[in-house]
């Protein structure tokens, strides 16, 4: 039915400030998330996050826009923010996903840093990445479906009701 969460990428906000609310303005049953993407004035453009209740389950979903030199955190701040961001949601959620415009090396050295995210949805580098990754140091899942609308991409969890822990995963690429 659609999804819960996005995050802007470095093409999105190609026309503006203005544009790019229109934008997310135009599906308001989808959140637009991004911890380090500024205004102006140095205000966050959109949330930097929310939490869903999906399966019984508590997800929070943190949103990365990809660092740049200007209204945005650099990526040692962008991992300071979602490292705070993550505590601070640990507490509520059952899962923690980071849904960010960056790509796979990245959201590795991201999850050694911050090794209560369950899940990496990247993007930004077009990788098709047919099997999640998984991170040895945290055993955080990465996946990323491509470009162009190739793939959509298709990850299921199985989680201990208890502990939150995921017990399994199947991950796979669909071709469109």
């Amino acid at each position: 039915s659609g999804y819960d969460a996005i995050a802007p990428g470095n093409h999105d906000d190609a026309y503006g400030d203005d544009h790019l609310i229109h934008c997310s303005s135009l599906a308001p049953e989808t959140k637009m998330l991004a911890i380090n993407l500024s205004d102006d004035n140095g205000a966050l453009r959109f949330a930097p996050s929310a939490v869903f209740h999906k399966n019984g389950l508590d997800v929070a979903v943190i949103g990365v826009f990809k660092p740049r030199d200007e209204d945005s955190f650099s990526f040692d701040e962008t991992i300071k923010a979602i490292a705070a961001e993550a505590n601070r949601l640990e507490s509520q959620s059952d899962l923690i996903v980071v849904v960010a415009h960056l790509g796979a090396k990245d959201c590795r050295e991201i999850s050694e840093a911050v090794p209560n995210v369950d899940v990496f949805v990247s993007g930004h580098t077009h990788q098709a990445i047919k099997k999640p990754i998984v991170v040895p140091a945290t055993d955080a899942l990465i996946i990323q479906a491509g470009s162009n609308a190739e793939y959509v991409g298709r990850l299921e969890l199985t989680i201990d009701d208890e502990s939150g822990e995921i017990l399994s995963s199947n991950g796979e690429l669909i071709p469109m």
